[in-house]
Order: structure tokens, then sequence, then C-alpha cells
């Protein structure tokens, strides 16, 4: 038991080395990697980097010390309580809700009850345009919407030489698409509805790129010796 926890210890380093090597090694601070992320999320980011990577912006401190994640979080902590945590505390502003929660509690913009002290309350005040702008228009959710958003993945994925791919579904799917979570599939055969989201209205799963595992490791290991995914890419073309 204890060399499979030390594996997969290994395992998650791995994957978090590899997410900030090839989205955020030159960010002004390291965004939030939980010990769940999939390492399938980073084909997923590398085909829709702009919905999946966290904003360089989001991990730029304001004069105050604040992040637009602290912002966030003390808006999100006065309108609700004992609410799940949602995810985009982690997918879109890359800070760990927990910890960063007890930094406002210390630094006095929360209070032991876990709303904003006068000092919390001006700055979101102060910084209200994160506010405004996390109500950005929500993107299409339709049956139709998802699926162009899922034939735009088939398309980077095979331009990008991969041949199958896998059913990613997401944390708190219905049980139709947890039965097809991890499996793969050849890229032509890709059917909407069938093997490939949306199975449903309103389904928020997605695909990446399949690759072997041992293509996988060497790709790691090639990493760890200051390799580049796009010397790797070339590699594999010849």
């Amino acid at each position: 038991m204890k060399l499979f926890d030390c594996l997969k210890k290994a395992q998650q380093h791995a994957i978090k080395k590899q997410i900030i090597s090839k989205f955020y090694a030159d960010y002004p601070e390291e965004p939030y990697i939980s010990k769940d992320r999939k390492a399938e999320w980073i084909e997923q980011a590398t085909t829709f980097p702009k919905t999946a990577v966290v904003p360089r912006a989001m991990m730029r401190r304001y004069a105050d010390g604040l992040l637009p994640g602290h912002v966030y979080m003390l808006y999100w902590l006065k309108k609700y309580t004992n609410k799940k945590v949602p995810d985009y505390f982690e997918y879109k502003y890359g800070i760990d809700f927990e910890k960063e929660r007890a930094f406002l509690i210390e630094n006095g913009f929360l209070d032991s009850t876990n709303k904003p002290t006068e000092k919390g309350e001006k700055a979101i005040e102060k910084h209200n345009k994160v506010i405004e702008n996390h109500a950005a228009p929500k993107p299409d959710v339709s049956i139709e919407g998802i699926s162009k958003k899922i034939l735009k993945a088939r398309d980077s994925i095979q331009k990008n030489g991969f041949t199958e791919y896998i059913f990613i579904a997401n944390r708190n799917c219905c049980s139709i698409c947890a039965d097809l979570d991890g499996q793969r599939f050849p890229i032509s055969k890709l059917n909407i509805g069938v093997n490939a989201p949306p199975m449903h209205d309103r389904c928020s799963c997605s695909i990446a790129a399949y690759e072997d595992s041992k293509e996988y490791e060497a790709w790691l290991d090639s990493l760890d010796k200051g390799g580049t995914t796009k010397q790797r890419e070339a590699k594999k073309k010849r």
C-alpha cells in the first residue's frame, strides 16, 4: 500500500511539474493544481487554452496583496454560507480555496465567521471589476454549442497527429458519461451522443488525445531532462 501511495504521489508530482512547465513557467506565481488533476487535462488545455488555462492576469497581485481570486472569494463568502466550493476557484482563478481563506483571515479581510470585514468590503468595492468580469456571458451549453466545441477538439487532435481520443467525464457527471469515462476510441469513429459528448443537454464532459502510456512516460522523462514538447512532436513526425 505504501509503495502504491508513493507511486501515486510521484505521478501527481510529475503531472504538476509538466503542467507548470508547459503552461505557467513565466507566470508571476504558480496557480494551484490539486492532486485530483488528471494527466488528460494537459491535452484538453492544449486544445482549448483560452478556456482551460488560468489567465496570467489571475496570478498577478494588486497593490494590497490580493489576487483576483481572493476578491471573488470575499464576494462569494459574503453571498453564501455552507455551500460547496465551486471548481472555478482552482480552474479559473488558480487558488487553493482553503489555504487562501486562511490567508484572508490572517490579513484581516475575513472575520472568524468567514464573512468579509470592513477591510474585505473595501477590497470588494475597490476591485469590483473582478466581480463584473466573472458574470460575463456564459458559454453555449446547448447540444449544438457543445457539439461544435467537441468537433473543434476532434480536428485539433487529428491535426496534431493523434489517432485516438479518450472520453473525459466531468466530476459530477451522469451515469451514462461515468460509464464512458477513460474509454478510448479511434478519432475517425467519433460519434457525438454515442462515444463522444454531448451525451445529453448541458453535458459538460470532454475529450482529449490518447497517448500510449510508454510514450507519455518518455515525454515526462524528456521534460525532466530539459526537453520540450515541440522537440518531442517533431521527433514523432520523422
